[in-house]
């Protein structure tokens, strides 16, 4: 695994943790979704999407993991 798809998938790991946090604090039914709750959601689809890209992306010739 590469250097890029290692740190998404810890920027996915982190992202998904706080999402699960802030579930718990606002399990309440509320008619608007928190701010940090929306942020979190958006930032777990962002990283789904590149991460989604950077396993397409062909291999760089000559750049391989040690």
């Amino acid at each position: 695994m590469n250097d890029e798809l290692m740190e998404l998938y810890s920027l996915l790991e982190y992202a998904v943790r706080q999402l699960q946090c802030c579930q718990i604090v606002y399990c309440k039914p509320v008619e608007e979704k928190p701010v940090l709750l929306e942020f979190y959601e958006k930032q777990v689809d962002a990283l789904l999407l590149r991460l989604e890209a950077a396993r397409e992306r062909p291999p760089q010739a000559g750049g391989g993991s040690v």
